[in-house]
């Protein structure tokens, strides 16, 4: 788990005991993300943070500068960030490096959701954005009338999107 101080914590399930502890001496908003031995986590300052998830050792961080204020995707080797100017990454978990974006209108507001074919995300402009996954070209973007706060989530074959007005929920036909 991670706190606002910057410090990450390894609970044990069974025990309840910590584990270990690093900090980042940063500001963390963000829900850490697992991919095999790494944890992924953001902190405030822009900084991406790869965590040895058996020691606490920070092996690697990015400054990706803009704040973030949210945790990134996991998919297929490769981590999607949203960043508050707007710009979604692709970032491969090996380099570390950003292999493809794609910049839409205003901030992103939840992670993104990833799918064999398709990315989808939300800004608070009022925009959901459908991405083709391999090469991230804008397929459909769809403006709402309110704010759209959450990762997008697909039930029973449709997409579901929570907007902020009277938290209604809009579906489309995934």
């Amino acid at each position: 788990m991670a706190a606002l101080n910057g410090e990450i914590t390894a609970i044990d399930h069974k025990s309840g005991g910590t584990l270990w502890t690093t900090s980042l001496n940063r500001t963390v908003f963000a829900d850490p993300v697992i991919s095999g031995q790494m944890i992924y986590i953001v902190d405030y300052d822009g900084n991406l943070n790869e965590v040895d998830i058996q020691s606490g050792a920070v092996i690697k961080t990015r400054n990706l500068g803009v704040n973030l204020y949210h945790g990134p995707t996991i998919h297929d080797d490769h981590l999607y960030l949203g960043l508050s100017n707007g710009k979604l990454l692709k970032i491969d978990l090996e380099s570390f490096r950003t292999v493809s974006s794609f910049r839409g209108d205003g901030p992103i507001s939840a992670p993104p959701l990833v799918t064999k074919s398709f990315i989808y995300y939300a800004t608070l402009s009022r925009y959901l954005y459908v991405l083709d996954k391999q090469d991230m070209v804008l397929l459909q973007d769809i403006e709402f009338d309110a704010r759209l706060r959450s990762t997008p989530i697909i039930k029973d074959g449709k997409l579901v999107v929570t907007i902020e007005n009277d938290r209604a929920i809009a579906h489309y036909k995934y």
